[in-house]
């Protein structure tokens, strides 16, 4: 007769739930020390743009944007060459392989996609990116930097089977988002909306400690280190010294300023923002697709799909005079402040580059370019609009628009309007943001039947599954509900169709009857 199972000690509980801390504590530092690197990348493509110089060199156009050309090719070259040789699984965005991980079996398996090499590798590229003017964000990639280093601590710690499951790794996304955006609210709800296939309510203290430690983390370290906040260069002095894009917060509609016309049109505007983001990522999704099965069947080709790609942003670069470069935020920034007016057609240059960035496999995200195509898309729209229904403010329809185009790229309505809130401290515009990015997200499923992230992830565990050095054997794969994409098994030539996970032990019988 079996004995029954004990409960681990009090030592045990306590050294697992001090690890975790711990983890989103170096998370949050992690991922705040990776905005400082963000001035760095505006002062560089302020000089492109000749309105600055460099330590006191200011030489002719032509050469500051040969100089730029060959920094945006020598960056996405160099990154895909090093992410299928070097840092083997530290591309894309982060988001999608720790979503994968999550889906693998609990044990050295997941060390093929979360190790501290790929976790150095990553940051090294995304910091490469940056400095280069590439269109991507930081967010993505910092979920992947807090998932290594809360699955680090499982070889080292005791920790409980549901953390060890899926727990750790939803964390990590909490923490992971709160700390690129100082909001520990958006960071929870996008792992329980997101991440989580099948959320363990026994994880949400877990969740809830991780975004708030990794959020008082960038807090703690913007108290010392400027441009962790919202105005770069600043100190964190106050919670609005915190906030992504500083206090903005614009009034609502009222029933003086053609109450119902403004709603209406705002609302009806959200549709085809989620329209455009569905398109987006399906475009992504595809071409994401596409190029990882070629280089995993011909990995010679890296070196024309790095210099395309180059090529392709350079003249991207050029057409818009350098507009389309950058993460954004600085870009967002400004024109919340009233401090930029861009040119109407200023979303376009940039959706294409964060296209070509995400593409091409290089670390990088979509988060901060794709809240300034929503941005750009709400400027854009505001003259057509206030000649419709009259006086609106302009920082509400960014606002919603933001919210909108993001919640059509990621199918997750209820982490756009909330992240659009905290990062303004305009709560109250919840009640238009919600519904807007509700209508957005059903909109984007029109064109894009599954979410991005779920593509995504799913396209990487295929190609890690269909590797001929077996980095990931079918059996390792967890009964987490996975979806089967047939759009997936289509474009991956060679990866396995089964939309079911049979255990090692059944394939290897299937294998013998086979043979035998």
């Amino acid at each position: 007769m079996s004995a029954a199972p004990t409960r681990p000690s009090l030592g045990i509980v306590s050294l697992a739930v001090t690890a975790t801390l711990a983890a989103a504590v170096l998370a949050g530092v992690a991922g705040g020390l990776l905005k400082v690197v963000e001035p760095a990348g505006d002062a560089w493509i302020a000089f492109l743009r000749g309105s600055r110089d460099l330590f006191g060199w200011a030489p002719e156009a032509w050469v500051r944007w040969t100089l730029g050309s060959l920094g945006i090719v020598g960056a996405i070259t160099g990154g895909m060459v090093l992410v299928q040789r070097v840092f083997v699984n530290a591309n894309g965005t982060g988001i999608p392989q720790t979503m994968a991980a999550i889906a693998i079996q609990p044990g050295p398996a997941r060390g093929r996609v979360l190790n501290g090499s790929l976790a150095f590798g990553k940051s090294l590229l995304l910091v490469v990116g940056i400095l280069a003017g590439l269109t991507i964000g930081r967010e993505g990639p910092t979920v992947h930097l807090a998932a290594c280093l809360f699955w680090l601590l499982w070889t080292r710690v005791p920790m409980p089977r549901n953390w060890a499951r899926t727990g750790l790794l939803t964390a990590a996304g909490a923490a992971g988002i709160a700390a690129a955006f100082n909001t520990p609210i958006a960071g929870l709800i996008f792992a329980i909306e997101e991440m989580s296939r099948r959320f363990n309510k026994n994880d949400a203290p877990l969740l809830f400690r991780s975004a708030l430690l990794s959020t008082a983390a960038v807090f703690a370290v913007g108290w010392f280190v400027p441009n962790l906040g919202g105005e770069p260069g600043e100190l964190i002095r106050s919670y609005e010294d915190a906030m992504f894009y500083g206090p903005i917060a614009p009034p609502l509609p009222t029933a003086d300023a053609n109450l119902l016309g403004q709603i209406a049109a705002v609302l009806l505007l959200a549709i085809p923002a989620g329209l455009m983001g569905g398109l987006f990522a399906t475009l992504v999704a595809r071409s994401v697709t596409f190029v990882g099965g070629t280089l995993a069947r011909r990995r010679r080709h890296v070196w024309v799909f790095g210099l395309g790609f180059g090529v392709l942003l350079s003249v991207l670069m050029l057409a818009s005079g350098g507009l389309s470069m950058g993460s954004g935020h600085d870009q967002t920034l400004r024109m919340l402040h009233g401090e930029f007016d861009p040119p109407t057609w200023f979303a376009l240059p940039k959706a294409l580059g964060s296209w070509a960035c995400l593409a091409s496999g290089v670390p990088g995200g979509l988060f901060d370019p794709s809240l300034t195509v929503g941005a750009g898309l709400g400027h854009a729209l505001h003259g057509p609009v206030e000649s419709i229904v009259g006086s609106i403010d302009v920082r509400l329809l960014m606002l919603v628009m933001m919210a909108a185009y993001f919640g059509g790229v990621t199918q997750s309505p209820i982490t756009a309007a909330v992240i659009c809130a905290e990062m303004t401290g305009g709560w109250s515009l919840l009640l238009l943001l919600a519904p807007a990015a509700l209508l957005a997200s059903a909109a984007s499923r029109l064109v894009c039947p599954v979410p991005l992230y779920l593509w995504l992830s799913q396209s990487f565990l295929k190609l890690l599954m269909a590797d001929p050095s077996g980095q990931i054997d079918r059996g390792e794969i967890a009964d987490l509900d996975l979806p089967n994409i047939p759009e997936v098994e289509a474009a991956l030539e060679g990866a396995p169709t089964e939309p079911t996970w049979i255990s090692t032990a059944e394939q290897r019988g299937a294998e013998r009857e086979s043979d035998s």
